[in-house]
C-alpha cells in the first residue's frame, strides 16, 4: 500500500515530472495498487534529458490482474526501477482502470 508521503512526494514533483492536472488528482486521489512491469523498452526519446520508455504494466487492482501499456518519461536516477520483472506501486483512476499513475 501506498502512504501518504509517497503520494503527497508525487504531487510536490508535479514540476520535474510534467504531470498533466488529470495525472495529478489520480496521484492524490486514486485507488493504491502495485504493477509489476512486464515489458519495459527504449523509444530513444529525452525529454528534458529524461529519457522515455515504454511499458506494460500487469496491475494488480480492483477487478483483478489486466495489463495497461504506457509511455512514461523516466529521471535518471528511476531508470533502475523501470525493469521487466520489476514492482512498482502505482495510483488507479477509480472512473477508468486503465489510467494509471506511476509513483517512484
Amino acid at each position: 500500500m501506498i502512504n501518504a508521503y509517497r503520494k503527497d512526494e508525487a504531487i510536490k514533483t508535479d514540476r520535474l515530472f510534467q504531470r498533466t492536472p488529470a495525472q495529478l488528482w489520480v496521484a492524490k486521489s486514486g485507488i493504491p495498487a502495485r504493477a509489476r512491469i512486464v515489458v519495459a523498452s527504449q523509444t530513444n526519446t529525452m525529454t528534458n534529458q529524461r529519457p522515455l520508455v515504454d511499458l506494460v504494466l500487469e496491475v494488480d487492482g480492483p477487478g483483478a490482474p489486466y495489463q495497461v501499456h504506457m509511455q512514461l518519461v523516466v529521471s535518471l536516477l528511476d531508470v533502475g526501477a523501470c525493469q521487466s520483472g520489476s514492482t512498482v506501486d502505482v495510483m488507479i483512476d477509480p472512473k477508468n482502470r486503465n489510467d494509471v499513475v506511476v509513483l517512484f
